[in-house]
């Protein structure tokens, strides 16, 4: 099966790190401490958020990355005609698409840039005519699956970035969606034993 064989994989990049690590120390720089700057820590975090995403692959976000490996950038699954990294799709995206906003509020900067926009786009581009959010669930199943299916998980987050933006800017037209989705989800959940 598919699943045996990716966690196989994901054993095998364990070992992905060339060299060892020793001797490590703090050294005493006789610097005071700064107090801690939360506008400044949103820059940071807003920095992450600027370089996640792939604009070459339509600002899909990357989930798997880690630095102390090479390729720092190794999806746990193969690539495949739904994504690069297949397990970003419809969560990571979602989550960033949250976040964005208020971190670049924190951060003190008043315009969306491209990236943000594009990672907007791509997210909003995952609701279909129910509400519901449908992608892959590669997210969710813990290994790769062929389809496109409803996503709870998916609608869950757009509805909290939906209402949020709602709260923010008073946009009347934002209510419709929440509201056709939660009665595509009602319906569902009315149809389980």
């Amino acid at each position: 099966m598919l699943c045996k064989e990716f966690s196989i994989m994901k054993e095998k990049q364990k070992i992905n790190l060339r060299g060892e690590i020793s001797g490590l120390r703090m050294q005493d720089t006789g610097a005071v401490a700064q107090p801690a700057s939360l506008n400044r820590m949103a820059g940071e975090a807003l920095h992450y958020l600027e370089n996640n995403p792939n604009s070459d692959l339509d600002y899909e976000c990357r989930f798997a990355i880690y630095p102390s490996k090479i390729p720092y950038h190794q999806p746990f699954f193969p690539p495949n005609e739904y994504g690069y990294d297949t397990i970003a799709i419809a969560d990571t995206d979602l989550r960033m698409q949250m976040v964005w906003e208020p971190m670049r509020r924190m951060a003190g900067v008043a315009e969306a840039s491209a990236v943000e926009r594009g990672v907007n786009t791509r997210a909003l581009s995952y609701i279909r005519e129910d509400g519901c959010v449908h992608t892959n669930p590669a997210a969710f199943t813990g290994c790769p699956v062929d389809g496109i299916w409803l996503s709870p998980w998916g609608t869950a987050y757009q509805l909290v970035y939906l209402c949020d933006r709602y709260a923010l800017t008073g946009d009347e037209s934002l209510l419709s969606p929440v509201k056709t989705a939660l009665d595509t989800l009602w319906n569902l959940t009315e149809k389980l034993p």
